[in-house]
């Protein structure tokens, strides 16, 4: 099938340096915020995380992915332009489930 990652074929699918990688967001911030443009993209992030908070969503998981999580200043010789950012959420008690 196009655009799907294949299954995992090797020894153990399950060992821990194997993404996902559970970080905090000060070690995301320590690790990836290594240039002006990226600071700002975490900045951004973090702003989008407290509008997040503000609105009552209090428990989730966040999976941060592409080129920020990268070295595309080596690879490609430019920054990253974004961070993509993949939310599961649980629902603030005040929401009505409908």
């Amino acid at each position: 099938m196009r655009g799907l990652l294949p299954p995992f074929v090797g020894a153990d699918a399950t060992t821990q340096d194997r993404s996902p990688y559970p970080a905090t967001m000060a070690e995301v911030v320590t690790q990836l915020g290594t240039t002006p443009q990226r600071r700002q993209l975490l900045r951004n992030l973090i702003a989008y995380r407290a509008l997040l908070a503000s609105d009552g969503y209090q428990s989730g998981i966040q999976f941060i992915d592409g080129s920020f999580v990268e070295n595309v200043e080596g690879a490609a010789n430019r920054s990253p332009s974004d961070i993509d950012v993949f939310s599961i959420l649980s629902a603030p008690r005040s929401m009505p489930l409908t």
